[in-house]
């Protein structure tokens, strides 16, 4: 149940915003600038309107309807990887299956790529689920604190939220289905919620 795209502009503008915005190419881009709290927030929003006006378009278990929220770091990974989509051998790789090299499927920093700039979703291939920009274009929020782990097993104390995946900043020898970063919930500078130019989400 993972979303196909990254959340663009115009999505989350129609979402948060007074209005909806009207559709433009700007607004296909991916949404950046961007605290933990407001993806989680973003998640409330569009699983209240959704279960006021649409609850048949969620799926349910019994009398009780799904709901939006960020994936966990085991769930985003296993949907990044190719999931059962892939054989046990790949999943494993650094980056699901491709044909043909990364600048194919990634948004990554260089002049052969992104060249700094945020690019429109689902612009570039999917993996085997079908799910576009999940390495590259940008770092996506998930969840959970982030624990240091080791082959599965999580230990060490909570520390600041993770995103994963990467984005049009980081360099292609980075890129990988593993990439993990761990940032402070809030700006050390004013303490207001750290916000970057490179983060974003797939609720």
């Amino acid at each position: 149940y993972i979303a196909k795209y990254e959340v663009t502009q115009d999505q989350y503008a129609a979402v948060t915003a007074a209005a909806c915005p009207t559709p433009g190419m700007a607004g296909t881009r991916p949404q950046t600038a961007i605290s933990w709290f407001d993806a989680v927030d973003f998640t409330r929003r569009l699983s209240e309107w959704l279960l006021a006006n649409h609850p048949d378009s969620l799926p349910q278990a019994g009398r009780y309807h799904a709901y939006l929220r960020l994936p966990t770091e085991p769930e985003w990974e296993k949907a990044a990887r190719g999931g059962a989509a892939v054989s046990e051998a790949q999943f494993r790789e650094r980056v699901f299956p491709m044909d043909g090299d990364l600048n194919k499927y990634v948004w990554y920093q260089g002049p052969d790529s992104a060249q700094g700039a945020l690019k429109p979703v689902g612009v570039r291939g999917a993996n085997p689920l079908a799910l576009y920009d999940v390495l590259g274009n940008v770092e996506e929020l998930v969840l959970e604190p982030f624990r240091l782990n080791r082959v599965g097993r999580q230990h060490g104390q909570a520390g600041g939220f993770v995103t994963r995946g990467g984005s049009i900043l980081t360099p292609v020898e980075e890129i990988r289905s593993a990439l993990r970063n761990e940032y402070g919930y809030f700006n050390v500078e004013g303490g207001r919620p750290l916000a970057l130019d490179t983060f974003g989400l797939r609720p």
